[in-house]
């Protein structure tokens, strides 16, 4: 359950940060943001506190006479079978690619910057 968290929590911050790096170079480096502050505000509110908080509502634990009954359910975390390496990186490339085709789709939607625009004559 962690797991999930953690990774999503990574692929959350990957998707807005990496579609603001795309637009650096479209600015000219000049500090301006890609989405507006209030809906920067409003990504991390909605997005970091409600996953949260739906995982922790309705996460269901274990009794501890199952727990001690059944050792078993806890092997496939010591296995790191729900997070490992390869889960990590999985998150992290899915961020990337949806923050990158988020980028692209948006500047080609709106009709500037790198895809097909002047850049910069009148």
């Amino acid at each position: 359950r962690i797991g999930k968290v953690i990774g999503y929590c990574f692929y959350k911050t990957f998707l807005l940060v990496i579609a603001m790096a795309c637009y650096a170079p479209v600015s000219g480096y000049s500090g301006t943001t890609f989405y507006d502050s209030y809906l920067i505000m409003l990504y991390n509110l909605v997005f970091t506190s409600l996953p949260i908080l739906i995982v922790g509502a309705f996460d269901v634990d274990v009794f501890a006479s199952a727990a001690f009954s059944v050792p078993t359910l806890y092997i496939y975390g010591v296995r790191r079978r729900y997070f490992n390496h390869k889960m990590l990186i999985a998150w992290l490339s899915r961020g990337v690619i949806h923050a990158v085709l988020n980028f692209f789709v948006i500047t080609v939607v709106l009709g500037g910057g790198v895809v097909g625009g002047d850049h910069g004559s009148m």
